[in-house]
């Protein structure tokens, strides 16, 4: 395991990615330890955050403090829910943003049947899976 001593390092020496490589894996370890941005800010900085989005944020005036932290207006919601999934896909673990219930779940792959099927089935979530059931053909 990469320490953390070891991630900072190369973090501050601004040494770029394909010189050393880091497991990702680490990188997700020590992001979970806490929510200690003297660390965190500058792991995303290095290993989640581009160029071209870095450039987003500037123009749009956030942070990844304010991204972190909640504080990035209501029209930069939809972007930072963006930014979220991007680094949630590059660690191969949701780590940022918030979880979807279950209901938000249900009701978003409700919303993807066809009308007749809405029709069909009440809001019980069993109906649902067991229609679920019926289409994969088991």
């Amino acid at each position: 395991m990469t320490s953390l001593d070891e991630i900072m390092e190369r973090v501050n020496e601004k040494e770029p990615l394909h010189a050393h490589v880091i497991p990702i894996k680490d990188v997700l370890y020590h992001l979970e330890q806490g929510p200690d941005e003297q660390y965190s800010i500058p792991i995303i900085e290095y290993f989640l955050l581009t160029d071209h989005r870095k450039r987003q944020m500037v123009e749009r005036g956030i942070t990844i403090s304010d991204c972190l932290n909640g504080h990035v207006g209501q029209k930069n919601e939809a972007f930072v829910q963006a930014l979220f999934h991007a680094w949630n896909i590059k660690l191969g673990a949701r780590h940022f943003g918030s979880q979807p219930t279950f209901n938000e779940l249900y009701e978003s792959a409700r919303a993807k049947l066809t009308q007749d099927e809405r029709e069909a089935m009440s809001y019980d979530p069993v109906d649902w899976i067991k229609l679920q059931f019926q289409r994969a053909g088991a």
